[in-house]
């Protein structure tokens, strides 16, 4: 529902009046908008789980960044004008976060391991099967 009311705006400026683009501005606008939205989405989902685990453990640094995350990643969508400047640095930080949110939610390397051989285990499994 975030990632939709995020795009509310941008929905009403493609119905017009106008062209994006027609005065010198990047046509890039709606798939620009568009990738941020997802990240913004992925990022409130990851910054939550973060959040939590830093309010249960006491961690209170690690709330403070992510507050200070927050206030960067809203920040740099404030450069959209320059659109190669605003997405990369935002899609790194939403990165680190996932791999963040993803160890505080308790996972760990074993389990990816485990999960990448369970499944090249089933690729043997199905293509035996197809013969």
């Amino acid at each position: 529902m975030s990632g939709a009311f995020s795009m509310i705006n941008i929905l009403s400026d493609s119905l017009g009046p106008g062209t994006v683009g027609i005065f010198g501005d990047s046509q890039y606008y709606f798939i620009t908008s568009a990738l941020m939205t997802l990240a913004l989405t992925l990022l409130h989902t990851f910054w939550g789980v973060v959040f939590f685990e830093g309010c249960e453990k006491r961690r209170w640094w690690v709330i403070g960044v992510v507050v200070v995350l927050h206030l960067i990643v809203s920040c740099l969508s404030l450069m959209n004008p320059l659109y190669s400047g605003s997405l990369p640095p935002v899609y790194a930080i939403m990165v680190l976060m996932a791999a963040w949110a993803f160890f505080s939610a308790g996972g760990s390397l074993s389990s990816v391991k485990q999960l990448c051989s369970r499944a090249a285990g089933q690729d043997t499994v199905l293509l035996s099967s197809m013969r």
